[in-house]
């Protein structure tokens, strides 16, 4: 095994969105996670680069989540920045090295999910 950066970004549902239910099994469960995109990065500050340029010309409650997770050493990175498979990522909390988002006043939130 060995352990690699995953980018998540996209939108954070609230409760009262119709697909809530849908996206909200993963992380803290506090809201609906629907990612836009995921993808591997080689250092932290290269996942910071890119979901907080995302986070600054995003949406309201545009989201971005930097997770270091176990892989096999086997996986090759490169084939899966095309598609990631669900099955490799737990999307757990413990995982998440970095988080950021705009909440619904426009106001930057780091690490909100630690909040």
């Amino acid at each position: 095994m060995r352990k690699v950066l995953f980018v998540e970004i996209g939108i954070l549902l609230q409760k009262d969105n119709e697909a809530f239910s849908s996206y909200n099994q993963v992380y803290d469960k506090k809201y609906g996670y629907y990612d836009e995109d995921q993808f591997f990065v080689k250092t932290i500050q290269e996942g910071k680069e890119y979901i907080n340029d995302y986070i600054k010309n995003g949406v309201i409650n545009t989201y971005g989540i930097i997770s270091l997770i176990e892989i096999s050493k086997d996986t090759p990175i490169e084939e899966l920045n095309n598609e990631v498979p669900f099955s490799i990522v737990k999307y757990n909390v413990e995982d998440v090295v970095y988080s950021i988002c705009k909440d619904e006043n426009n106001t930057i939130i780091e690490n909100f999910i630690n909040q």
